[in-house]
């Protein structure tokens, strides 16, 4: 069986993105594979180790929001196109964060205590993303709303009163007639 490709060509974010959410000036150092930072925030932003760490980001971003096919990659582009929707800036954000933390691993530098945070806020937002309590906002995903289980109690047995309820002697105990266990 021959897959077929389901993913973006680009990040979700853009380097003038990424500067908007980060400093530049640590990132130079990072972008650059010689002793001297890049010069500026145009250099950095045109530098193509960023963006491929960008890619890479987008790449882990749809593995966790494709799942079960409620999001494609063509709709996740949509929401980065301007106008830019506040679900594209979540999108961004977490694409940027990503993308960073993927930048200091690349030198096996330590991550500074604001990128910790920032990937523990896109790691959790991938979760949700990937478990289904977080969507972006699309409003096909807003309607499917977020599948429940419900266990029927004993009470509820009680409250319906249907005739094997009412003549329960005669039938015994029933399951649905017992505590759900914990």
């Amino acid at each position: 069986m021959v897959m077929t490709v389901n993913s973006g060509a680009t990040a979700y974010a853009t380097g003038a993105q990424f500067v908007v959410i980060f400093d530049w000036r640590p990132f130079a150092q990072l972008a650059s594979d010689t002793d001297v930072p890049l010069a500026s925030s145009s250099a950095l932003q045109s530098s193509t180790i960023l963006a491929d760490w960008l890619q890479i980001a987008a790449g882990d971003i749809e593995m966790a929001a494709t799942v079960g096919a409620r999001y494609d990659p063509a709709d996740l582009a949509k929401l980065v196109v301007a106008p830019i929707t506040n679900s594209g800036w979540s999108l961004i954000s977490m694409n940027a964060a990503l993308a960073a933390a993927g930048m200091f691993g690349r030198r096996l530098e330590g991550l500074p205590d604001f990128i910790v945070k920032k990937i523990e806020e896109a790691d959790a937002k991938l979760m949700a993303l990937e478990e289904g309590t977080g969507i972006f906002g699309f409003a096909e995903t807003q309607q499917a709303g977020l599948t429940t289980e419900y266990r029927e109690t004993p009470a509820d047995v009680a409250r319906r009163n249907l005739p094997s309820y009412i003549a329960r002697r005669c039938f015994g105990t029933r399951a649905n007639r017992l505590e759900p266990p914990d």
